[in-house]
């Protein structure tokens, strides 16, 4: 499955990461974590032909509107 995610605590090494990944730093990573997991935010995505993202581009992640509640 294209897409997935991963929550990488306590990296005390220096690190690099592949061409097709990026790394999204905020204060509610637990948030951002569970909500980038859920059927809501692939459904954002989702052409209707696939169960999985074919491309999840950083620009889509930029778009991609996170609901909060204050």
């Amino acid at each position: 499955m294209v897409g997935k995610c991963a929550l990488i605590g306590n990296l005390k090494e220096p690190a690099s990461f592949g061409v097709f990944m990026a790394v999204y730093k905020t204060s509610y990573y637990k948030y951002v974590l569970h909500y980038l997991r859920s059927n809501q935010f692939r459904g954002i995505f989702d052409d209707g032909n696939s169960t999985s993202i074919n491309q999840l581009t950083q620009d889509m992640l930029k778009r991609a509107l996170l609901p909060f509640l204050l």
